[in-house]
C-alpha cells in the first residue's frame, strides 16, 4: 500500500467505519478533510476495495456503503497504533 492508501485506511478506521457513506459521499468528505484531490481519493479507495480492505459499491452495485473489512480493521489498527502513516 502507498502512503495515501494507508492514510485513507486509518482515516476510515477513526472516522467513517459506520457504514453510513457511499463511495462518492465519502470521497468528497475525505477530500475536503485531508485536502487531497477527489480523483486521488477515489482511485485509492478503489484500490483498497480491490485489495479487500474496504467494502464499497461499484458500477454494478452502487448501494453498498463503505466500511472496513476484518482485514482492513486489523491493518488500520496496526497502522494507527504504530503511527505508520
Amino acid at each position: 500500500m502507498n502512503p495515501c492508501q494507508k492514510r485513507l485506511l486509518v482515516t476510515i478506521y477513526l472516522n467513517y467505519n459506520d457504514f453510513n457513506h457511499t463511495l462518492s459521499s465519502m470521497t468528497i468528505n475525505i477530500s475536503q478533510k485531508l485536502n487531497i484531490p477527489v480523483s486521488t481519493i477515489k482511485w485509492n479507495l478503489r484500490v483498497l476495495r480491490d485489495l479487500g480492505l474496504i467494502t464499497a459499491g461499484s458500477k454494478e452495485n452502487k448501494k453498498i456503503k463503505v466500511g472496513l473489512t476484518k482485514a482492513g480493521i486489523f491493518i488500520a489498527k496496526r497502522l494507527f497504533e504504530h503511527a505508520i502513516i
